[in-house]
């Protein structure tokens, strides 16, 4: 019997003149699909280009695959709009600041390069030329990682809307990491910069002195320390149920849920002591803004200066890495090499463990008395005023 080809090519005259050859094939219920261009001249190079769409399984089109990307991106990671987002908040909780990071590498990113893409065009090559054109641009590697994950996002809900067949960003293997380990300021630096003599005189807003002071003291990411108000200081331990966003304002936290860290009552008075007239009021308040908190650059820049007047310049804080997310990473550090248990430093950050131990393991804050004693080797808490 003669071998029949599963799909038929005609020529097209386009209104210019040019004649373009299309084809039909049949869909999996027998039925014929509509006419598809293979943007090929000659019957030859058409029926070649259709041996290869059947060859790669791509003959009878999914549904959608033909839409140019920016079709397809429209109203993504819109938090009113994208149905993606409409989707997963049914199933999980997520933060506004996802959505919004994922608008920001579309934007800056994504659209850009694959824009005028059809979805069913993007090949692991393009993808692969893609990262590397960002890299050569001045992203970091990490960036660049972190923004192809951002596309398998969107090529992956695609596949569940049934208009791709596969997440071409699975076959790429990501950049060698860019990222610098976090740096973490050595004890003594610490004490000198927390020493109660040198207060006035290497932080001129008492606020950042004590903004960075609780940082170091909690492992409290800057988000949590902006929106930390009176109201959520209570008898030797800070109640961390929220964070302050640049866009959003007071959300809920990172993860979700809230935690209570013990700090000394010491600075639990200093704290109190900052004017304020409402329990409702930010503790770091922003002296410029009112009703809203310092800005985190503020809050930075002062830890920087007072770096700068211990004689730690600009150059030699940037080479260590060092950050006001550092402190996080030094709260950490020392509450480990003070033989903290994991279990309850993971509720003192928030951190999540992927062990089920961990996740069932629920401790009062009677029994955290050790974390306050190690605070106390932190700094010297004695009459913080």
């Amino acid at each position: 019997m003669r071998y029949r080809e599963p799909f038929t090519v005609y020529p097209r005259k386009m209104k210019s003149g040019k004649v373009i050859w299309y084809y039909q094939t049949y869909d999996e219920n027998g039925r014929r699909t509509n006419a598809l261009s293979t943007g090929q001249t000659t019957k030859s190079a058409a029926k070649a280009m259709c041996r290869k769409l059947e060859k790669e399984d791509k003959l009878i089109p999914t549904r959608g695959s033909r839409m140019l990307f920016r079709d397809y991106a429209k109203d993504w990671w819109d938090w009113d709009k994208c149905e993606f987002l409409q989707f997963k908040r049914s199933r999980k909780s997520i933060s506004r600041s996802y959505a919004d990071a994922g608008m920001t590498i579309m934007k800056k990113h994504i659209l850009p390069y694959f824009g005028s893409t059809r979805l069913e065009d993007i090949t692991p090559h393009s993808v692969e030329l893609w990262l590397q054109k960002m890299v050569d641009n001045g992203l970091s590697r990490s960036s660049a990682n972190h923004s192809m994950a951002f596309l398998g996002i969107m090529l992956t809900d695609a596949i569940r809307r049934e208009m791709l067949k596969e997440d071409v960003t699975k076959k790429v293997i990501p950049l060698k990491s860019s990222a610098r380990r976090r740096g973490i300021l050595d004890q003594a630096t610490v004490q000198a910069l927390f020493k109660e003599s040198n207060r006035e005189v290497l932080w001129l807003n008492p606020r950042c002195y004590y903004a960075n002071l609780l940082a170091a003291c909690t492992g409290m990411r800057m988000g949590e320390i902006r929106g930390l108000q009176y109201s959520d200081l209570g008898e030797g331990i800070v109640s961390v149920s929220k964070q302050f966003l640049m866009r959003h304002g007071l959300s809920p936290t990172k993860t979700k849920e809230s935690r209570e860290i013990p700090i000394p009552f010491e600075l639990i008075e200093a704290l109190r002591s900052l004017p304020h007239s409402d329990p409702d009021d930010f503790v770091f308040a922003s002296p410029r803004e009112h009703g809203n908190p310092m800005h985190p650059t503020s809050i930075w820049k002062a830890l920087r200066a007072a770096l700068n007047g211990l004689g730690m310049d600009t150059a030699e804080i940037k080479e260590k890495n060092i950050t006001f997310h550092s402190w996080r990473h030094y709260f950490n550090t020392v509450m480990r090499t003070n033989n903290i248990a994991d279990s309850k430093l993971q509720q003192m950050t928030g951190h999540k463990s992927s062990k089920m131990t961990d996740h069932y393991t629920h401790y009062g804050v009677q029994d955290l008395e050790e974390i306050s004693r190690v605070q106390a080797k932190i700094l010297p808490f004695a009459k913080i005023s």
